[in-house]
């Protein structure tokens, strides 16, 4: 995801004109995406095993909640350049890797 986050910002950036390079870097991304969330919501639900609705609830929540916010930024900036849109996915992309890098302990700990 990061790294399909940080081409989509280097095709914006270089203004590649060719949409391929745009689609290519946006399908990277999508593919990082559809690979990591069915993975992250069973390991978010697997410790509250008896209130897994309401665990579910929760997430569901704040993930519609980040994507009203994220949706309402780019929504203001987006008549100006394809910078928001951009910089977003960039932004996206390149949180899921550190929070990976961030909770690699606590996932070591949890399969002892």
């Amino acid at each position: 995801m990061a790294l399909g986050g940080l081409s989509v910002a280097a095709v914006v950036g270089l203004a590649l004109s060719n949409v391929l390079w745009l689609v290519g870097a946006m399908t990277l991304y999508a593919t990082g995406l559809g690979s990591v969330v069915p993975a992250t919501r069973a390991a978010a639900l697997t410790p509250f095993r008896d209130r897994a609705a309401t665990a579910a609830s929760v997430m569901g929540l704040t993930q519609q909640t980040g994507a009203a916010v994220s949706a309402t930024v780019v929504a203001f900036y987006l008549g100006h350049s394809t910078w928001p849109i951009a910089s977003v996915v960039a932004v996206m992309g390149c949180l899921s890797f550190v929070t990976w890098l961030l909770t690699r302990r606590l996932r070591a700990a949890a399969l002892k």
